[in-house]
């Protein structure tokens, strides 16, 4: 099987008196690989309890992720925790409702990547959206 993982990203800030003096595309950085998938779910269980998120068969490590809390305003935070190759399981970022994290290797290196990704949320069954590349 094989996927080709595209981001398309462009980050804009605009000042005080609508001038905009930060407009930077990304690159669209890409990467043919062998998996792709997407998810909207939620946390398994009751708050504070690891969620793994399931790679698909074959695949040590991911190379592309990205996760985004979807939980309501004030709702209920997101923790990410991730274990990159040849590391140890470590909280990455605790995320508000409505924020997201990205990583996006465009190479295959034998030290990229992670090789399990957990989430618990503040509440249980905190939603969250999903997605996944190697």
């Amino acid at each position: 099987m094989s996927a080709t993982n595209l981001l398309s990203a462009t980050i804009t800030s605009t000042d005080g008196n609508n001038n905009v003096p930060i407009n930077r595309g990304l690159g669209n950085p890409s990467y043919v690989g062998v998996f792709g998938g997407f998810a909207q779910q939620s946390t398994s269980g009751l708050a504070g309890v690891d969620t793994p998120l399931p790679f698909p068969a074959g695949v040590v490590a991911i190379l592309q992720l990205y996760i985004k809390n979807l939980a309501a305003p004030s709702g209920a935070t997101l923790t990410v925790k991730w274990t990159p190759q040849g590391g140890a399981l470590a909280t990455v970022q605790v995320l508000q409702p409505g924020s997201m994290i990205i990583f996006w290797q465009v190479a295959s290196a034998g030290t990229a990547g992670v090789t399990s990704v957990t989430v618990n949320g503040s509440a249980n069954n905190t939603p969250f959206e999903v997605f996944v590349g190697a």
